[in-house]
């Protein structure tokens, strides 16, 4: 009901369309080209990417559409672009190409019916679609200008960037449509989903861990607070710590003193992104990859850049934190401070490797699940498939690993590649470095002719098979670029599809069972990270797979909606969503503060 309320507004009005992430965007702007694919008419798709752009004409090839839009770059010469113009139809054209034409009168602007602005949050004043957009209203009074975007919070960065962006497409009118819009509550408040929410203790270690991070980040607030006066003392705290917003917050007031500021400040913005991404790491990660990652700080350089100039690590609680992370792996201390000579010596203590508890909560989400279409004979012939949904690429490797080889062998493992990351390398003689090579050579032929589809095979009760990225390093965002864990720890293995045994267990196939392609239930593992570099990867997944059980490793507010919006357009499909927490940690905190923010938005 919203997106067709959205549509007949905009249609009647040029103006601004911003949508909360999740409600379907893709959805609208896809009416838009439908109706103007007609070779009678000429209009113009801007500030879209590749993907985005291989995105929308797929779905308007698989919508029946005729003249699906064509998408102009560089490979077509001017005399190419000049008869496409002639001829019509929706054309999605690359900014610098556009202005090349516009300036040498190639594009018959004065023909041109309409613009459609996708993400056009990104039209500042320097952009080159501002200027795109000033050419075409200066020769044409007529003609439309549609923006569409779906970051609400980008508005918000600078002074008047609305009205600036709103400006420099010369549009009057913006709708704006948030998830607790009326509207919108109403249409996906009438089919929701079955929602199940399951909270898991966190270990008394990783308790202590996370009070020690959540003290030395309010030593840090506080002393930022008392070096830098003319920062804005309502947005500094220790929950709007938590947000990744933080430091954009942070660094948009000293933007204009930065230069001026003392090393101190600097190293305090910095710390706070640092243990924000301890933070985590503590529930993301298993226990052996923390305590590497807090190792590998010890004794870097950044550790004598701490000892300099960050106080908090001379406190009680930076103590506790490492002594924690190392009873993690090796047990619980006899004293609360340990020597260098203990911290350092890895060889005296016994191995105690804490599982990661979320590990279990779901083992027994999918045994549950199991029990279920095994005890129900109308299930067994339905298609029940399960999504699990995970952070990153690397939380869905180490999830299949625990499904089909265990927690503790999955830790002894990690623990194991530690070792021998860290075990000096004695240099190989010119045979074993030649046979070296050539193994390389054929493991990146095989890994280039792997199929990246992952591939259904046959179980007796219900098939499952996980997919992992061929990239680990790709993953990590871009606001923790600077912050890497040793990549020993994830080295990368064959994607191996599992199954559901007799008793609910879970194991791998047999070379002899992966070659038997027949249809099943399946159980998929997607990462948040790696369907942003496919646009719109998760929601075409919902569409495509048509699970019956969504299990949510780790909660993200815009696959939430995507699930809302996916439910209201499927009212006859069974849905069960799973949300798996950690009770009373940050975890649960950080989608709470950004509904707040987007609220105050």
């Amino acid at each position: 009901a919203y997106e067709n309320q959205t549509f007949v507004e905009l249609l009647a009005d040029d103006g601004l369309v911003v949508l909360a992430r999740g409600l379907g965007l893709n959805r609208l702007f896809i009416k838009f080209l439908k109706l103007y694919s007609d070779p009678r008419t000429l209009v113009l798709v801007i500030n879209t990417s590749n993907k985005q752009e291989g995105y929308f004409c797929n779905e308007l090839r698989k919508g029946g559409v005729e003249y699906t839009p064509k998408v102009i770059t560089n490979e077509y010469s001017a005399k190419e672009r000049e008869t496409l113009y002639l001829m019509g139809g929706t054309l999605f054209v690359t900014s610098r190409i556009l202005l090349l034409d516009l300036l040498r009168k190639q594009c018959p602007i004065e023909k041109v019916q309409g613009l459609l602005v996708y993400n056009a949050h990104k039209v500042t004043d320097s952009a080159t679609e501002a200027f795109i957009l000033r050419l075409y209203r200066q020769n044409n009074k007529v003609g439309f200008v549609k923006a569409f975007s779906d970051s609400p919070e980008a508005f918000t960065n600078g002074f008047c960037q609305l009205e600036r962006v709103m400006k420099n497409m010369f549009l009057k009118h913006v709708y704006l449509w948030p998830r607790f819009h009326a509207t919108v509550s109403a249409a996906l408040s009438r089919h929701q989903p079955d929602v199940v929410e399951l909270r898991q203790q966190m270990t008394p270690n990783m308790t202590a861990i996370q009070l020690a991070v959540l003290e030395i980040m309010k030593a840090c607030v506080v002393e930022l607070k008392t070096a830098n006066p003319i920062l804005d003392t309502d947005d500094l705290s220790v929950e709007n710590a938590l947000g990744k917003s933080f430091d954009l917050v942070v660094r948009m007031q000293l933007d204009p003193v930065w230069n001026q500021l003392s090393l101190k400040t600097k190293q305090l913005v910095f710390d706070l992104k640092m243990l924000r991404t301890l933070l985590f790491f503590l529930t993301q990660y298993d226990c052996v990859t923390f305590n590497s990652y807090l190792e590998s700080l010890r004794h870097s350089d950044l550790y004598r850049t701490f000892s300099t100039h960050s106080a908090w690590i001379f406190m009680d609680a930076a103590n506790t934190l490492f002594v924690k992370a190392r009873d993690r792996v090796f047990g619980q201390s006899q004293g609360t401070k340990t020597s260098e000579h203990q911290q350092n010596s890895t060889t005296d203590r016994v191995l105690n490797l804490e599982e990661n508890p979320k590990w279990h909560l779901l083992s027994m989400v999918l045994d549950e699940i199991f029990k279920e279409t095994k005890n129900n004979s109308s299930l067994l012939k339905e298609q029940c498939n399960i999504l699990i949904v995970t952070n990153d690429d690397r939380t869905c490797l180490q999830l299949r690993q625990y499904l089909c080889y265990g927690g503790k062998s999955v830790l002894q493992r990690q623990y194991d590649r530690l070792l021998e990351s860290k075990q000096p390398k004695n240099q190989p003689d010119a045979d074993v470095l030649l046979s070296g090579r050539l193994e390389g050579f054929a493991r990146k032929r095989r890994g280039n002719l792997k199929n990246p589809i992952s591939k259904k095979v046959r179980s007796e009760d219900i098939t499952t098979e996980a997919t992992s990225s061929t990239n680990i390093e790709k993953e990590e965002k871009q606001d923790e670029a600077d912050i890497e864990i040793p990549t020993s720890l994830f080295e990368e293995e064959p994607v191996l599809p599992m199954k559901f045994g007799e008793n609910g267990g879970i194991s791998a196939f047999s070379d002899s069972e992966k070659c038997e392609l027949v249809s099943g239930p399946l159980l998929l593992m997607e990462s948040l990270t790696s369907a942003s570099d496919e646009y719109f990867h998760l929601a075409t997944t919902l569409e495509n797979l048509k699970p019956r059980y969504v299990i949510m490793y780790d909660a993200d507010i815009q696959f939430v909606r995507q699930v809302e919006v996916f439910k209201a357009c499927n009212p006859g499909h069974p849905l069960r969503v799973y949300f798996l927490l950690y009770d009373s940690s940050v975890e649960e905190q950080v989608p709470f503060q950004l509904l707040l923010v987007t609220c105050w938005i």
